[in-house]
């Protein structure tokens, strides 16, 4: 690949055309255009008003960056030494031929940016002091080429903390102070991410992309339906979002919505996108940063979509029928990402169960399955009957006052009251007298007994 500069600054590939597409290449807009989710904009009134868009969009000749692990490495666009993923064996597998079939390439394309740099690196994670970690020094002071800095930046990281197991956050009530333990957890290290990129680039746009959720090419389920370390995609997510919402100028591309699911993309191994992966993740991505460019332009032709619906299946445990699973909540193209509230059905509908789809927050027990309802804003747990909401029978190492739950405006706590054998979130052992908020799906532990806590209202 030969990258040449214009008399503009632009970069561009001139192995394809001596002219810079930014300057030069849209005059007239002519033959056809293919976009992300496969739909063809033909010469004439489409590919016009796409090109007529295209230029005028803020986006338009814009210097992009990309931060990020596997999923966003490509042979021959990342840094000298970088751990490469999509080599062209990886490639063959994934049907990828050249950056037109990778999520960010076909994102730039879009909106007719630039890529500056591909700062991605194999098998990285947030968390950690490696220099490959993606809040080190190196890695988010390396997103300028030259002189030229960016103007937007795309962090697409977590996955590995995902996969190892990386504690999403910290369940005490102060960090530990010492940087090279809390750099350990996810929350801190995102945030420091977040921080020093903000330092190195003040002008910049930056995107964050959460965790989504994949399919094995051929196969109907999620490869992430449960963590593999105790921890859901929601709580890397949850903390991906307070993170973006203290820094300014920064974004986060979460396609979760109540008119449509995010699509579980497709897979060649269970994380690495297919070329069709890659599209339908640009398709959500695009439709995220402009929605409107997005119904416009990605929409199949003639909206003659194949709505899939793609929720992550979850367990749950009806009073009537024991386990049964929630299947997904509303559809999606699989094509281009577009929604459809109007085929929108519950979990239960699909699932063919009674259960009410507002259940009130509860705890289950993972010895008998049990779900004991929180129906207090102070909700009490104990082996004094006389003073617990839920008293813990036959279970001599759980304290007559062991912990309570407190729901503040539909935000849950859970406070160790000073038990001898302690009060756990996710293995953590919390501080007595201090609250700990508490996500969906956490594991907690009262001395030796296990429960998980749902939240109403939760999904994917």
């Amino acid at each position: 690949m030969n990258r040449t500069r214009c008399k503009n600054g632009h970069f561009y590939d001139s192995d394809k055309d001596n002219r810079c597409p930014f300057c030069d290449g849209w005059a007239q807009a002519v033959g056809k255009t293919v976009m992300p989710g496969g739909r063809i904009l033909k010469g004439g009134a489409e590919l016009n008003a796409y090109k007529e868009w295209q230029g005028k969009n803020k986006y338009f000749g814009k210097n992009f960056s990309v931060l990020g692990d596997s999923i966003s490495t490509l042979s021959g666009y990342n840094p000298k030494g970088y751990d490469v993923f999509y080599d062209d064996n990886n490639c063959k597998k994934a049907e990828i031929e050249s950056s037109k079939d990778t999520w960010w390439g076909s994102l730039i394309d879009f909106f007719g940016g630039e890529l500056l740099v591909n700062n991605s690196y194999s098998g990285s994670r947030v968390s950690g002091r490696l220099a490959s970690a993606g809040n080190s020094d190196e890695r988010t002071s390396g997103l300028h080429l030259g002189e030229v800095q960016p103007d937007v930046i795309i962090v697409y990281l977590g996955t590995n903390d995902y996969d190892y197991g990386v504690k999403p956050h910290f369940y005490g009530t102060v960090l530990l102070g010492d940087e090279h333990e809390d750099l350990k957890l996810f929350d801190y290290a995102y945030k420091t991410m977040l921080y020093k990129i903000r330092n190195n680039y003040p002008n910049a746009e930056i995107w964050c992309i959460p965790l989504y959720n994949s399919r094995i090419k051929g196969s109907d389920k999620p490869e992430f339906s449960e963590g593999p370390h105790g921890y859901s995609l929601h709580q890397y997510n949850a903390e991906i979002d307070k993170a973006v919402r203290d820094t300014a100028n920064c974004f986060v591309i979460d396609f979760s919505r109540p008119t449509c699911d995010p699509l579980a993309y497709e897979s060649f191994d269970g994380s690495h996108p297919t070329k069709k992966g890659m599209a339908q993740l640009a398709c959500m991505f695009i439709r995220e940063i402009d929605a409107n460019a997005g119904n416009t332009f990605l929409n199949c032709t003639e909206n003659k979509h194949q709505f899939v619906f793609n929720g992550t299946e979850r367990v749950y445990y009806n009073d009537d029928e024991g386990m049964m699973r929630e299947i997904h909540y509303s559809p999606v193209c699989e094509h281009c990402a577009a929604g459809n509230s109007g085929l929108s059905k519950t979990p239960q509908e699909w699932a063919g169960c009674k259960k009410e789809s507002n259940e009130k927050t509860y705890i289950r027990s993972l010895k008998n399955n049990i779900k004991i309802y929180i129906e207090k804003n102070e909700f009490k747990i104990g082996r004094d009957q006389d003073w617990a909401d839920f008293a813990v029978a036959g279970n001599k190492y759980i304290a007559r006052c062991q912990a309570i739950i407190i729901n503040s405006d539909n935000r849950y706590f859970l406070c160790d009251l000073g038990s001898a054998n302690g009060t756990y979130i996710n293995g953590i052992r919390l501080q007595p007298n201090q609250k700990t908020e508490l996500l969906s799906e956490s594991k907690l532990r009262f001395a030796d007994d296990e429960f998980v806590f749902y939240c109403r209202g939760y999904h994917y």
